[in-house]
C-alpha cells in the first residue's frame, strides 16, 4: 500500500513539473521549458512588445512599442522610446493586463539561434549592419544593459530567437 501511494505521489509530482514546464497562457503564448512560444506574432503584440529600430550608430536603439491590436500594414501607432529608461517608464505606464508577462523584444537579429538561415530574410541594409562587428557588439551591449535595468526593476525581458510571423520563440534575458 505504501509503495502504491509513493508511486502515485511520484506520478502527481511528475505531472506537476510537466505542467510547469509547458504552461499555456490565455493569450496564446506557451512557456516551454525556459522559452516562450507564440503561434502568431499577434499573441505577442497584444502584450508589451518592443521593436528595435535600425540605426547605423553602434549601440543606439530607438524602441518602437506598438499599441495593442495593430495589424501588419497599418500605420504605426504607439510610443517611441530612445533609451532603456524611457522604455521601462513606458512599460510601467501601461495597464497591468498588458504588462503581466514583461517586455518582449521582437525583430531583433543579434540573438537569433540560427542567424545563417535567417540572413535570407534580412534586407541588404540589415545584412550590412550585421557585417560590422562594432555594430553587433554595441547593439548587444545596449540590449544587455536593458536586461540589467529590467532585472533591477523586477521586469521580465524576453527576446526573439527566431524570425517570422508564426511559431515565434523567445528566451528570457533576465533572471
Amino acid at each position: 500500500m505504501r509503495r502504491m501511494l509513493a508511486l502515485l505521489c511520484a506520478q502527481a509530482l511528475a505531472l506537476g513539473f510537466a505542467a510547469q514546464s509547458v504552461m499555456a497562457a490565455p493569450d496564446g503564448l506557451k512557456l516551454v521549458g525556459k522559452k516562450y512560444h507564440a503561434k502568431d506574432i499577434h499573441d505577442v503584440m497584444d502584450g508589451f512588445a518592443a521593436m528595435p529600430g535600425w540605426s547605423a550608430v553602434p549601440g543606439v536603439i530607438q524602441w518602437m512599442v506598438p499599441e495593442p491590436g495593430i495589424k501588419a500594414g497599418e500605420k504605426f501607432k504607439g510610443a517611441v522610446c530612445d533609451t532603456p529608461e524611457e522604455l521601462i517608464a513606458h512599460f510601467r505606464s501601461v495597464p497591468a493586463a498588458r504588462s503581466a508577462r514583461g517586455i518582449f523584444i521582437l525583430s531583433e537579429i543579434t540573438f537569433l539561434d540560427d542567424l545563417e538561415t535567417a540572413k535570407e530574410t534580412l534586407s541588404d541594409y540589415q545584412q550590412e549592419l550585421l557585417g560590422k562587428p562594432d555594430w553587433v557588439a554595441g547593439r548587444k551591449k545596449t540590449i544587455e544593459e536593458l536586461a540589467k535595468q529590467c532585472e533591477k526593476a523586477k521586469i521580465d525581458l524576453w527576446i526573439n530567437v527566431n524570425l517570422g510571423g508564426k511559431n515565434l520563440r523567445f528566451k528570457k534575458l533576465t533572471k
